[in-house]
């Protein structure tokens, strides 16, 4: 979870402003179904986020439609014969299982990342909810998704003389 996202009975939700509207608005994250919310302040926008997950509930309930969860804990991989070998040997050698082993590399993996992001944007000069700016070779601005950590698009900074 982000720590700008909101959080009720398991389920997130984004914040985001709407200049046109001048208000915030959302939408409940990580399901299939689309379900928005919106409010004047954040307190307005929690409530309308937590009303919104209830009322999703209770639609589904009276529908008997299965409402999507968020996350489980839990996923399938599919890493082939060999490396499947070779990592339940190398966990077993470590004496841990092989969920462990495999959370392990991803926690590397992800702090790995981090790591690398931090590094992009060591010359950042401001990052804005989930996206950063960075200075680009050609005298740009590189708009950089920190999440996924590669630039979104650039935008060409002219000035007056």
């Amino acid at each position: 979870m982000n720590k700008k996202d909101l959080s009720y009975k398991k389920y997130f939700g984004s914040i985001e402003p709407s200049i046109e509207d001048n208000c915030l608005f959302g939408r409940i994250l990580h399901i299939d179904d689309q379900i928005i919310y919106e409010g004047n302040t954040v307190a307005e926008l929690k409530s309308a986020f937590e009303l919104a997950v209830d009322n999703y509930l209770e639609y589904c309930e009276k529908t008997g439609k299965a409402a999507n969860k968020t996350y489980s804990g839990t996923f399938n991989i599919r890493t082939g014969i060999d490396r499947h070998k070779r990592i339940a040997v190398a966990a077993r050698a470590r004496k841990i299982n092989l969920n462990e082993y495999v959370n392990m590399a991803l926690d590397a993996f992800e702090e790995k990342s981090v790591q690398s992001a931090q590094r992009i944007f060591s010359g950042a000069k401001f990052g804005i909810s989930g996206v950063a700016l960075s200075p680009s070779p050609d005298e740009g601005i590189a708009i950089m998704d920190t999440a996924l950590i590669k630039p979104v698009r650039k935008t060409k900074i002219r000035h007056k003389n």
